[in-house]
């Protein structure tokens, strides 16, 4: 397999002001936001003159089967459907207002990247489970613009190192 990085193309966040103008903008915020990556997106930050710092989850699917084993019991099912790799980690974001409704941003993310194997086995939750073969700690960084409009909802395009795409 071959890893590119991946452009996020549409990420949602809402975000709650307490005063409307721009440069003064303070209070909390909070998003959610789905990427091109498959990787969901949610976390609180706190906005103040036109900075906007945040603590998020990033959680990425990547094709992984029911329940996560492991430790893989002899009686389990030995027949692979599959396999891949997905990512789950924790995101810093600084974002810098550049005027009242555009901003840009830089994502610092650390996790853990995760190798698995599809199994098949009827006992589980969609017929079978996951074992993950490897796991490895991961440093990533990315960059954001986003168009925020009404000062609720921001649509954001942007790139990431870790959210990878994967060509089978």
């Amino acid at each position: 397999m071959r890893e590119i990085l991946v452009f996020t193309l549409l990420s949602f966040c809402s975000t709650i002001y307490a005063q409307n103008e721009w440069k003064s903008k303070k209070g909390f915020s909070f998003y959610l936001g789905y990427s091109t990556a498959k990787a969901a997106q949610g976390g609180i930050g706190y906005v103040r003159n036109g900075n906007n710092y945040s603590l998020g989850y990033s959680s990425q699917r990547g094709g992984q089967n029911g329940k996560e084993v492991s430790k893989r019991l002899e009686n389990y099912g030995n027949t692979i459907t599959g396999s891949g790799t997905y990512f789950e980690g924790v995101d810093g974001t600084y974002e810098r207002f550049l005027s009242r409704n555009l901003a840009i941003g830089a994502i610092a993310t650390v996790g853990t990247e995760k190798h698995f194997a599809n199994y098949r086995d009827e006992r589980f939750t969609d017929d079978g489970y996951h074992y993950i073969n490897s796991k490895k700690t991961s440093l990533g960084l990315g960059g954001q613009a986003a168009y925020y409009l009404k000062d609720l909802i921001g649509i954001s395009i942007g790139y990431h190192s870790v959210y990878k795409a994967r060509k089978s």
